[in-house]
């Protein structure tokens, strides 16, 4: 159930009134934490979702309460303290988690991604001052309505992300922050406003001393974004591509990358492949970090020449020799890319007619196997391996001699 509320909102321009959902079991928890005696402020995302009349999929709650006290308040419920030393504690629910966080003033940050030292707080408005853009920067409770001390709403209107305070600051504070900036302008096609701006493009050499796992966690959520080929564009604009795909200089053609991305389902690895297909070469695959599997997709579609026109011969050959998930990745991408789709329907046809009429294709298919080989008077070994492999290639140009009785005899002249 959604209860839905109209709150009073106080912003640095005055009052008004904004239309609220708040999930039962979010207003509950809300509920139970101001019962034990806390303040308690929905935060973050779900107050930025909610002012551009979305529909948030997570709810983080902001309180004074300290994490210990949190634990307390939700003895008798499953919390996970990951990041208790930071003042967070997650409460498990049957159909959702929500981070609940102490107020906090943050100590001096000296490794950029995280403070050496938090303080615990009693103040709402301390705790805002810490975050990092306005849009990110709104709380709100019943009681007190919508607190936007820092213009959060205005940007959402005017469609900026800007950082709270000095971007310098901000962005020193965590350098994965300049990522995450360009990732909300990408979701939201938002502009950047020009100080921030200016900051990203002086600091971007910084991002290189993130690791490679939170820039990728960053990077996929823009290529997966409405607007993939907007936050390419921004971060070759801002230069932090450089540091990102270092081996790359540039990608010739934003427009057209844009248009396939868009056009592509939103599935991190499909994306990834096709701008890797677009960068030309896979040297910089390695930072960010991919699985064997993924790294096994990216670089078959990196070799896969989209131009050729492949024979029925050549897609059996394809078939035997990639996996087939990794094949119809290969044919995902190929049928985006519109220069290349007229090739990719005549390849998934001939596919599809392999598989249909049960062609031959893989050793496996061959009517006589290893054993019968060896009953032949063939050592057991590698030569058995490549006679099939001969059989398999023979089979794949004359499916019609893939008989048992025809490959025995014909293995036996040729031996």
């Amino acid at each position: 159930m959604v209860v839905i509320r109209y709150y009073l909102i106080y912003t640095r321009e005055g009052f008004g009134v904004f239309n609220m959902l708040i999930p039962e079991d979010v207003s509950k928890v809300i509920k139970q934490i101001e019962g034990a005696g806390f303040k308690a402020y929905l935060a973050g995302g779900c107050v930025r979702d909610s002012v551009l009349n979305g529909n948030p999929k997570d709810y983080d709650i902001a309180t004074d309460a300290k994490p210990t006290e949190i634990e307390e308040i939700f003895h008798d419920k499953k919390t996970l303290d990951v990041g208790k030393r930071f003042g967070t504690i997650i409460l498990v629910l049957n159909n959702r988690q929500i981070e609940i966080t102490s107020f906090r003033a943050d100590g001096t940050y000296s490794d950029g991604r995280r403070p050496d030292s938090v303080m615990f707080s009693k103040d709402v408005k301390e705790d805002v001052a810490r975050r990092d853009f306005t849009i990110n920067a709104m709380v709100y409770n019943e009681e007190e309505g919508l607190i936007d001390l820092f213009g959060g709403r205005e940007d959402l209107e005017k469609r900026i992300v800007r950082t709270v305070g000095k971007p310098d600051d901000r962005f020193n504070e965590d350098y994965l922050r300049m990522l995450r900036c360009i990732r909300f302008a990408t979701r939201l096609d938002f502009q950047i406003e020009e100080e921030t701006y200016k900051s990203i493009i002086k600091n971007a050499e910084k991002i290189s001393k993130v690791s490679k796992e939170r820039i990728r966690d960053e990077f996929l959520k823009i290529l997966i974004s409405d607007y993939p080929g907007r936050g390419i564009e921004l971060l070759i604009e801002t230069d932090l591509y450089k540091y990102i795909f270092p081996s790359v200089k540039s990608i010739d053609d934003i427009k057209v990358l844009n248009e396939v991305l868009i056009k592509s389902e939103k599935d991190e690895l499909l994306r990834l492949a096709i701008l890797f297909k677009f960068i030309g070469d896979g040297k910089d695959l390695e930072l960010l970090r991919p699985s064997n599997d993924e790294k096994l997709v990216i670089k078959e579609v990196l070799k896969f020449d989209f131009g050729w026109s492949y024979s029925l011969e050549d897609v059996k050959r394809i078939m035997r020799d990639i996996p087939d998930p990794v094949l119809g990745y290969i044919i995902s991408a190929g049928f985006i890319i519109e220069k290349f789709k007229k090739n990719m329907i005549d390849f998934k046809e001939k596919r599809e007619y392999i598989i249909s009429n049960s062609l031959p294709y893989k050793i496996s298919d061959l009517k006589i196997d290893g054993e019968d080989l060896k009953k032949l008077g063939f050592e057991p070994g590698p030569s058995i391996g490549d006679k099939l492999k001969e059989l398999n290639e023979l089979v794949i140009r004359e499916p019609e001699k893939n008989n048992k009785e025809f490959l025995l005899e014909y293995i036996s002249e040729v031996r």
